[in-house]
Formats: structure tokens, C-alpha cells, sequence
């Protein structure tokens, strides 16, 4: 019998990126498939695949109490009208309003996805110490619908959730990444003389852009004939996202060039020798490491949330701590020094995804929670 699921995230991209293919996977599966989300570019496209949609205001950075309200008040409109069988919640604010939606509305099954904790529970300053704990008391209602799973990227959100929420351990479901394509992202021989060093992310600062372009100066005085490559572009939809122009002007001095965005990642990351990514943002587990990861490509990456979860710590890739560019420089000079190392490293991580991060895998795992939250309530 067709079961309706309706997703609830911040923003058709990421979507798009990140969930698409368990959407398709469960729609195979005779499932109706609803979106709601903010619809940028993608919206056609989605409408083409068969899906539902549903469009919404909604402002990935901005905590306007009167925005955020009314967009509670036009998801319970929609659960209303749709009346999901399952309301697949993914991202911070779709987690948390749709988790109190759910719970007002006795929506049959919740499936809340938590792709990391984001910069709330990160930032250590007072003021954020303040809104952590409103958040914690949010979140602790939210994720305490009666019939859901809660899927966790990373050890590290486990712990911190099962401590906030008071649920039982069969509650959480620990799924590493969103999975990649092992058949799109394969090894392929490094072929340019010259090491391309990369970062591919959105430029936030979180994430560690300005460590690496302090690191690509810094090796570069060194005398080291090597290519720092940004793969990106700015968040306009974020506080702390690096502009345009600044990365221009980095551009222009000479330490790195910049590639723009790309949505054919499995020829961007084939050029790569290895990928640097310092983060400290709230990661869950960072696609680009798991797609790098499938490449055959190795990883410099920081001690942190997520970020260590991707990798085995000097087989796959090496950890740094996080905000410390000394420490960076000192691995991506390691690696230039002894090519043969990050070579051999990017072969175990293509074995490594292949054994932990197969979207197969991950889509798989999704339907058969999907199934049993089914079963529960039928």
C-alpha cells in the first residue's frame, strides 16, 4: 500500500545534495513523496521526478521570532493537508519546528535527520552559552515525538543528543554521512606533476577557509611548487560566509586559485593530489570527505566532530587541531615532502568508503526505517 513521506528541509539544494536519492529510492518503493523546503533553482527539476511540492519561506540564519512563527503555522497547514505517513525532518529548523509541529498534530511517525549540531553548540562565548540552552530545551521537545528514530552522523552528536532528550538508546540511529556514489566517484591515477592541494566547501569561515588560505601563504614563501585550489562559492545566505570579492583579492596575490562552484565533483576531485579541510563548524559528517574519500584521494582534516569520523587518523588522511594553521601547514608540507604517503592514504580511503559509506548502504537503512515506523504504528 503507497505510503506518503513528506521531507522537511531548509533549502531545495541541499536536498538535492544530500537526500534525493533515498527520496527516489522510497518513491521506487511505490512511496508518494512530498517536499517542503525553499525552493532556489531545483524546483522543475524536482516537479519532473514526480515529487509533491510544497513551497516555503524559510531563512536558513535568521531567528526573526515573527518569520519563525509563521513558518510553524504553514507546516501545520501542510501536515494538514498532506497527511504524511512519515515527516522526515532535515536540518536545524525543520528538525526543531516540525518537530513541535509533529507533536501538536499526533503526526503517525517522525524520522529526524541531524547533520550536525551546527554553530549553537560549537560556539563557546556567553552569549551562546545563553541560547545553547534554549536550544537544548527546544530540541529536547522537538525530538521527543512518540513513533521516530533520531539519525545521527557522528558519535559525538549521539552522545550530546541522548544526554539533552533523556531517550532510549534504540531510539538514535548512528548513519555515517549521506552516502556517496561509489560508481560516479572513482580512484583514478594522479596525473599532474604539480600538487594540487584542495578545498571544496561553501566559504564559510566555520569551515575553515581562512586557515587554509593562511596555510597556502604560508607554504608558499616556503618555496614549495604546489596549487591551492578553492572549489566553491560564497553562502549569501549565511553571517559567516567569506564574499566574492575577498576571495578575489586572495586570488590576486597569487596564493590560490579559485575553480568556482561545481556540481561535477567526481572530475573536480580526480584532479586533486589531496584535500585540506580545517573545520570547526557543527559537522555532521562532511560529504565532501566521504566523495574525496571515494576518490582515492587523502584527507588533512581536524580533530573535530565529524571531521575525524570521516578518516582513520595516518591511514586515510592526517588530524590537526582545529584553528591551529601551524599544525595544518606542518601536514600539508608532510605530504608534499613524501608524495608516496598521501598516495597510499588515498587508496585506503577509497577502501574505507567502500566498506562504510556506499549511498546504497545509506538509502537502504532509510527505507527500512521508514518500514519499521510503519509497522509500529499500523
Amino acid at each position: 500500500m503507497k505510503k506518503k513521506i513528506l521531507y522537511f528541509v531548509n533549502v531545495d539544494w541541499f536536498f538535492k545534495s544530500h537526500r534525493i536519492s533515498i527520496a527516489e529510492m522510497a518513491q521506487n518503493k511505490n512511496h508518494e513523496i512530498h517536499i517542503v523546503t525553499k525552493f532556489t533553482e531545483n524546483f522543475y527539476e524536482f516537479k519532473s521526478k514526480g515529487f509533491i511540492l510544497h513551497p516555503i519561506n524559510i531563512s536558513r540564519s535568521s531567528t526573526n521570532l515573527l518569520e519563525l512563527l509563521l513558518c510553524f503555522f504553514k507546516i501545520l497547514i501542510i501536515l494538514k493537508k498532506v497527511k504524511p505517513d512519515i515527516f522526515h525532518l532535515i536540518t536545524i529548523k525543520p528538525v526543531l519546528i516540525g518537530g513541535i509541529a509533529s507533536r501538536f498534530l499526533g503526526v503517525p511517525s517522525v524520522v529526524y535527520s541531524i547533520s550536525g549540531l551546527g554553530i549553537v553548540f560549537s560556539n563557546k562565548n556567553f552569549f551562546s552559552s545563553f541560547k545553547t540552552k534554549i536550544f537544548r530545551f527546544i530540541y529536547s521537545f522537538a525530538l521527543n515525538h512518540f513513533n521516530s528514530k533520531i539519525i545521527v552522523q557522528n558519535k559525538e552528536d549521539l552522545k550530546v543528543l541522548k544526554e539533552l532528550t533523556s531517550r532510549n538508546k534504540k531510539s538514535f540511529i548512528l548513519i555515517p554521512g549521506s552516502g556517496v556514489n561509489l560508481n560516479e566517484f572513482k580512484f583514478n591515477p594522479i596525473k599532474s606533476k604539480i600538487p594540487i592541494i584542495m578545498f571544496a566547501s561553501r566559504f564559510l569561515i566555520d569551515k575553515g577557509i581562512l586557515d587554509f588560505l593562511n596555510a597556502a601563504k604560508k607554504v608558499k614563501k616556503l618555496g614549495f611548487k604546489a596549487r591551492f585550489v578553492l572549489v566553491g562559492n560564497e553562502d549569501k545566505g549565511s553571517l559567516v560566509s567569506l564574499s566574492r570579492s575577498e576571495i578575489n583579492d586572495w586570488v590576486n596575490c597569487g596564493f590560490v586559485e579559485w575553480w568556482g562552484y561545481s556540481n561535477n565533483m567526481p572530475e573536480i576531485l580526480k584532479k586533486a593530489h589531496f584535500l585540506v579541510f580545517p573545520s570547526f563548524y557543527g559537522e555532521g559528517l562532511p560529504k565532501i570527505l566521504i566523495e574525496t574519500a571515494a576518490s582515492g584521494r587523502a584527507i588533512i582534516t581536524t580533530n573535530w566532530p565529524g571531521c575525524r569520523d570521516a578518516i582513520k587518523n595516518g591511514v586515510t588522511g592526517k588530524l590537526v587541531p582545529i584553528k591551529n594553521v601551524k599544525s595544518l601547514v606542518k601536514e600539508i608540507v608532510s605530504f608534499l615532502d613524501d608524495p608516496e604517503k598521501y598516495k597510499l592514504m588515498g587508496l585506503e580511503g577509497r577502501k574505507r568508503a567502500e566498506k562504510l559509506f556506499s549511498l546504497d548502504l545509506v538509502c537502504n537503512s532509510h527505507l527500512t526505517i521508514y518500514n519499521a515506523l510503519i509497522s509500529k504504528k499500523s
